[in-house]
This record gives structure tokens, C-alpha cells and sequence, in this order.
């Protein structure tokens, strides 16, 4: 009779408890695919909202307080080359200012803008498009537009300021892509603009008549301007270790500083202890589901071996006895690959998006090795149940009975 009749028959007489361990092994492979995914997809969620985010790598310093006293104030350009100093030895580590001239400025229709510079070097380490003299980049609900912006000319006088003269500057408006970071940092409402530095001079020039090297002097030594210029200095540190270790020390040379990395360290070591749990407890399921399969399925060969030793008495080999009871461990466990295959493949999509490629693969292969193991050992026990003598196998199947 042909073989796969026969394993069709056999098949017939499978135990129920063998086909509920398969079952049970299918439903652990599921919950195990299933936990790798979700872990996967909040780790690449964790990557893109901290470790790959400009924001993760920014120490923000907004004053110094003065050791050995409580007494505070506002930066001044000096500090930019203390901060420098203190972060010398932390390798890509770059300081930016953020500069604000604090007051409103209005164009020819009336709309108020609040000045901000930055530097064109640290805004193309975030990615974002150079900005050339007299372009500024603006809200992105912002039109692309240009405007004439009114700047002052304020007159220092001993009693206070007057501003009696206005000088106009063509401005193009440029606005930003949404998903830039670095606005994000920069908290952009609508009536805000950055300019770059060249910019930026060009307009304290306008305001003050001073040069930018007169204005930084002046500025350190008494501030006559009645503006507060430098809003933050920025430390940008690529490697997310030494990000700690760089505000400590800030830190401990008087200056106040905030950076998002120690909210984000407390959430990556709460959530990577859960994970590990989780995955532990799946993987005690899924070993203990796979040792109940092989079990239940020795069990199920011992009750067999009756008609093994009645199929090798009337001719059959060893290889024959061994392919027509290998189907029966074979066929299921690729339609449960297969099943499997397609299950993990719609859950990356659905889950993972535009890394499914990524997360589908490495579900899959951790699925395939499991079901691997489990039907290897299955054929090895089959193979030594059916290399056993003829009467060997006919003497155990009475003990059975």
C-alpha cells in the first residue's frame, strides 16, 4: 500500500492528547511572536522618540548661579567659552547659543514677529536647510512669504531708551517641516522667526550702531542694551552616555541646566525590566508547551509500536516505518510554519509599518528555530523507536497493553 495512504490512516488514530499539545505549542508560538513584536515595536518607538531624537542629546543652560552665594544671572558670551571648557574632554561635543532679542518687531501689515538667532552650523547637524542672510524660518502653519520687518533704532540715553527712527529690512519667511526636532526644542509658536547669526547682527546693528564684536564687549562688561540677547546655551553631545556625566559637571560649576535623558533613562530601565519578564514568562511557556508536545508524542509512538513491528514483519524497512510516521510529525509542523509565516508578517505591518521588513524576519527566524528544535527532536525520537529490532517492538507493544 501506497505510504501516504498509510500515514493518512495512522493519522486517524492520533491521540486527542497529542493534537491538544500541537494546539497548545501553536498558541504559545503565537503569544511569543506576538510579545517580540510589541517589544520591538516600543523599542524602535523608544530609539526614534530619544536616542534618535536631537532633543535626547541637548543640555539646555539657562543661568548661572555664582559659587558660594544664591545669587544668579542671565548668561553672557564669556560663558559660552566657560561651558567649553568644562566639556572639553567629551568627544563630539559641540555648544550652540540661542539668542533672543526679547521684543516684537512689526512688518508693513502689522504682524508682530519675535526674533530668535541660531547658528546655521548646529541647524544643519539637525538635518534642517541652511538659512542665508535675511531668510528666517518660521511656524509651519506660516506662509512662504517675503516681508518688510521695522526694526528700531534705539537711542541709549542716561534716563533710559527712546526710538525715534525705524529702519526696514526684507525678510523671506521659510516655513519648517513639521517634523523637525529642533523647532520642537525651540518651543515655535506662529509669531516667532529664526534667524541665522549673520542675520542677526545685521539687526542689533540696525538697533544699536554698534559692531558685533563692540556689542559682545559691551555686553559681558555692564549690558547697557536693555536686552537679555543670549536666552539659553546649548551643549549637543552625540553619544547619549556621556550626556549625564556632561550636565553633572555642569552642574557642579553653578549653572542650571535641564536635559530630557534622565526622564528618559528611569522610563528605558522600567520598561526594559518589564520586557524582560514578559519574554521570560513567554519563553517558560512556550519550553514547557514544546516538552509536553515531545512527550505526549513518545507517549503516542509507544502505543504505535505494535504496528511498527506488524509493518517491518510484513517487509517494510526501517526507512519506510520512518517516512510514513515522519509525515505525521512533518506536515503539520509546515502548515504551522506557513500559518505562522503569514500571522507574523500582517502583525508587522500592522504594528511595525515601514520597518516590518526588519521585525518580520526576526520574529520568523526566533518562530523557526523553536518549531525547529521541537520537530527535530520529535524525528530523532521516531528514528530510535524505529530502528528497534522487530521482536523488540512487538514484545514492548504487550508491555504497553
Amino acid at each position: 500500500m501506497n505510504e501516504k495512504k498509510i500515514t493518512r490512516i495512522i493519522a486517524k488514530k492520533t491521540s486527542l492528547y497529542f493534537k491538544f499539545s500541537m494546539i497548545l505549542f501553536v498558541v504559545s508560538l503565537i503569544l511569543l511572536s506576538t510579545a517580540f513584536l510589541f517589544v520591538l515595536q516600543q523599542y524602535i518607538q523608544l530609539n526614534n522618540d530619544f536616542v534618535d531624537n536631537a532633543n535626547t542629546h541637548i543640555i539646555k543652560i539657562i543661568q548661572k548661579t555664582e559659587q558660594g552665594t544664591n545669587n544668579t544671572h542671565s548668561l553672557c558670551f564669556s560663558d559660552e567659552t566657560e561651558i567649553q571648557d568644562i566639556v572639553r574632554n567629551i568627544q563630539d561635543c559641540y555648544t550652540y547659543n540661542e539668542y533672543s532679542i526679547g521684543f516684537g518687531m512689526s512688518d508693513e501689515e502689522g504682524n508682530i514677529y519675535f526674533v530668535k538667532g541660531v547658528d546655521n552650523e548646529i541647524l544643519q547637524r539637525f538635518g534642517m536647510t541652511e538659512i542665508n542672510l535675511n531668510e528666517a524660518i518660521v511656524h509651519p502653519q506660516n506662509q512662504n512669504k517675503k516681508i518688510m520687518l521695522n526694526i528700531p533704532y534705539i537711542n541709549i540715553e542716561s534716563g533710559g531708551f527712546t526710538s525715534n527712527a525705524v529702519s526696514k529690512m526684507e525678510m523671506r519667511l521659510i516655513p519648517a517641516k513639521a517634523e523637525i526636532s529642533l523647532l520642537d526644542d525651540f518651543d515655535t509658536s506662529p509669531d516667532t522667526i529664526f534667524v541665522n547669526t549673520d542675520t542677526l547682527q545685521k539687526i542689533l546693528f540696525a538697533m544699536f550702531g554698534d559692531t558685533w564684536e563692540d556689542f559682545r564687549i559691551n555686553y559681558d562688561s555692564e549690558n547697557p542694551y536693555g536686552i537679555e540677547l543670549i536666552e539659553s546655551i546649548r551643549v549637543y553631545i552625540d553619544d547619549l552616555e556621556y550626556v549625564k556625566k556632561a550636565a553633572k559637571a555642569l552642574t557642579a560649576n553653578g549653572y542650571e541646566v535641564s536635559y530630557v535623558l534622565g526622564a528618559f533613562e528611569d522610563l528605558q530601565r522600567s520598561l526594559a525590566e518589564t520586557y524582560m519578564i514578559y519574554g521570560a514568562l513567554m519563553l517558560l511557556i512556550l519550553v514547557i508547551s514544546a516538552v509536553n508536545i515531545i512527550i505526549s508524542f513518545k507517549g503516542y509512538l509507544s502505543s504505535m509500536q505494535k504496528d511498527m513491528g506488524i509493518f517491518r514483519h510484513y517487509g517494510y524497512s526501517v526507512k519506510s516505518v520512518y517516512h510514513i510516521y515522519g509525515r505525521l510529525i512533518i506536515k503539520p509542523y509546515i502548515k504551522i510554519v506557513v500559518s505562522m509565516a503569514i500571522y507574523i508578517l500582517v502583525l508587522s505591518i500592522v504594528l511595525l509599518q515601514e520597518y516590518f521588513v526588519r521585525a518580520f524576519l526576526g520574529a520568523f527566524f526566533m518562530m523557526l528555530l523553536f518549531v525547529g528544535i521541537v520537530m527535530i527532536l520529535l524525528l530523532k525520537s521516531l528514528s530510535a523507536m524505529c530502528q528497534k529490532d522487530i521482536l523488540i517492538l512487538l514484545r514492548q507493544s504487550k508491555e504497553v497493553e
